[in-house]
């Protein structure tokens, strides 16, 4: 009868072991493989044209974020600059700062996050919009966005931006 107890004995380790290596193996897959836990984000800049006012154009200014990934991605010091070219400037290529890009000018730094918000956040699978409403001079042809925030999770800086022309937008 021992020798039936025995074999058990050997069975459940064999079982364990077994279970063990099987939650390794799905832990290498989800989090290594297939990075489940890291972020997984989409960004996108958007400038929607309001009307004129005072010599100056209001625009809405929205960054989207579409969070693809399994875990919430909080965000804190979200900030948009808006980079202008006028109509009467010449065109000239930065330095290396600038990877030798077309050069705009600084028109405004905002925030998208108002000061009190310590944090925003943006659920899995879902798409969160932060606007500014804001203006733009008269001059101005061609606008550069450029939005920057923290992730809280992540301890990681996002950059993006995009470029428009601002006659298109104007005449849409």
């Amino acid at each position: 009868m021992e020798l039936f107890g025995f074999e058990i004995q050997i069975l459940k380790d064999l079982l364990t072991v077994l279970a063990i290596g099987i939650g390794g193996v799905w832990a290498i897959f989800k989090f290594i493989i297939f990075r489940q836990f890291s972020a997984q984000l989409e960004t996108d800049l958007l400038l929607r044209y309001i009307g004129e006012s005072e010599g100056n154009h209001v625009v809405e200014v929205t960054a989207a974020l579409t969070n693809k990934g399994a875990v919430r991605i909080w965000i804190r010091n979200f900030f948009f600059s808006i980079l202008t070219l006028n109509e009467s400037e010449e065109l000239k290529l930065g330095d290396t700062r600038v990877n030798k890009q077309l050069e705009f000018n600084r028109f405004a730094k905002r925030r998208l996050l108002p000061p009190k918000w310590n944090a925003a956040y943006v659920d899995p699978k879902i798409t969160q919009n932060f606007s500014h409403v804001t203006i733009i001079p008269d001059d101005a042809k061609f606008l550069l966005i450029k939005a920057k925030f923290d992730s809280l999770l992540f301890f990681r800086t996002w950059t993006f931006q995009k470029t428009f022309n601002f006659e298109t937008i104007k005449k849409s």
